[in-house]
């Protein structure tokens, strides 16, 4: 098994985790020691009576600003005890989170999470420690803290033991570029819907077949995004051509 994946976590919230890191398959990958995680509370940090973090933005404007001392103390701490880690903001300016970017972190064998809060992070921090930002969407949330816990999320899944299967992770949606075919269960029929006939005949390769183009239709219809950037074969021009002319 391959040495664990540290994961320095610095936040306001640390408690944020207890809950989402202790169940399912991150909950495993902790007991099982294939995932290792490090909480550091940045108001640990602060050097005043009350503990502050924030402080009104320069400028004007609603809100707080997370302050760079704290922060940078903070991180400093992390660079002592873990000196080759690699600087992840999660802040709404930030690279968009896909399968492509957590596929490039599969050999980082200690990333650190910094979870902004307020209305951000003083900048000066984030030219100076961070390694990339990352967002995981066009819309706001609370803080950094729910994305950081996507982001482990998705990387613990590539690693090896994390799953009950390994191969599952290379057959989920986006790892070809598409969206995963439908899936089905039993019972056959079901509110008066059947399971696709293909489905239970034990041929393969036709099951094979089937996926494959259940995969470009849905990805078509949901996410044309992905089908517009996806290099077609021959043979998927010619189902594509056949779909649209019978729909």
């Amino acid at each position: 098994m391959s040495a664990a994946l540290r994961c320095n976590i610095v936040t306001l919230f640390p408690d944020y985790f207890v809950s989402v890191l202790s169940t399912s398959i991150l909950g495993r990958a902790l007991r099982n020691n294939i995932l290792n995680v490090q909480y550091y509370n940045i108001r640990d940090y602060s050097t005043d009576t009350f503990k502050h973090c924030d402080d009104t933005p320069y400028g004007g404007g609603a809100g707080m600003v997370l302050m760079a001392e704290p922060l940078e103390s903070c991180l400093k701490n992390v660079r002592h005890n873990d000196p080759k880690t690699k600087y992840i903001f999660l802040t709404a300016a930030g690279k968009p989170l896909t399968h492509d970017t957590v596929v490039q972190f599969q050999p980082v064998s200690s990333v650190t999470l910094v979870c902004g809060h307020y209305e951000g992070i003083d900048d000066r921090i984030i030219q100076q420690w961070a390694d990339v930002e990352i967002t995981i969407g066009d819309f706001i949330v609370s803080g950094g803290e729910p994305a950081a816990a996507i982001f482990i999320d998705a990387l613990i899944r590539h690693r090896k033991g994390a799953l009950g299967n390994d191969e599952s992770v290379i057959h989920e949606s986006f790892s070809n570029g598409l969206l995963e075919h439908r899936q089905y269960t039993r019972p056959f029929r079901f509110n008066k819907h059947c399971v696709p006939d293909v489905l239970r005949s034990g041929n393969h390769k036709r099951i094979t077949q089937w996926r494959d183009k259940d995969s470009l239709v849905r990805s078509f219809e949901r996410r044309p995004d992905l089908f517009s950037k996806y290099p077609l074969r021959d043979d998927d021009k010619k189902y594509m051509y056949e779909y649209l002319i019978h729909k």
